[in-house]
């Protein structure tokens, strides 16, 4: 018979015995260190997830704000550019007018300007 000292325990029993109790002793810690092992396992993929998940949907709700924004920008960059269109050909008629106007009063008066060279001549 052999004695063991276990934990403060003293067990006294035979050899077959005693490797029974070494064993299943030995077999309690693993089962204890794999459960605390599967518990720090299981700690940090609650982190993990918990800091992927607001993360990626932080992030695809950004994308989403951002793109629309630049949509509304885009479109009203559009219409900007459609109403300054309109406005430059309204003005390049307007002004083709009033270029067409000078053209014609500059006539008439080249026309008075020779007609009364003329006629200060004939003094």
């Amino acid at each position: 018979m052999f004695a063991l000292l276990l934990g403060g325990v003293l067990f006294a029993a035979a050899p077959d015995a005693l490797a029974l109790q070494e064993f299943k002793l030995d077999l309690k810690q693993v089962e204890y260190k794999i459960h605390s092992h599967q518990v720090e396992i299981d700690l940090f993929q609650e982190r993990l997830q918990k800091l992927e998940k607001p993360q990626a949907l932080s992030t695809d709700k950004t994308l989403e704000r951002r793109i629309l924004q630049l949509e509304k920008t885009n479109e009203s960059l559009l219409s900007d550019l459609k109403t300054l269109k309109n406005h430059l050909n309204a003005t390049n008629k307007s002004l083709s007018a009033d270029i067409q106007s000078l053209k014609t009063s500059f006539k008439s008066i080249l026309a008075i300007l020779e007609d009364a060279e003329g006629e200060s001549s004939t003094y």
